[in-house]
């Protein structure tokens, strides 16, 4: 929220294990509902399907990951895993 008159934006992208569409997205309205982020969180499909969502992310490996991307559209910083 302090870096919002920034134009600084989250967004969350989740990729879910099941493959079960229905299950997934019951999973994250619980997520949703139990945390409340404060920023959208989009269902992009299985984790088999990144690839296929994002074939720029060469060897990717490591839930979660934080993409960082700059107002001319590139990616700036990937951060993996946990801090």
């Amino acid at each position: 929220a302090r870096f919002r008159d920034k134009s600084f934006e989250i967004v969350s992208v989740a990729f879910e294990y099941t493959g079960d569409e229905a299950r997934d997205l019951r999973q994250l309205r619980l997520f949703q509902n139990k945390y409340k982020p404060p920023y959208p969180i989009l269902y992009a499909g299985a984790t088999e399907d990144l690839e296929k969502h994002l074939p720029q992310l060469e060897n990717f490996g490591a839930y979660p990951t934080n993409l960082y991307i700059g107002r001319d559209g590139r990616v700036k910083v990937i951060h993996a895993g946990f801090d």
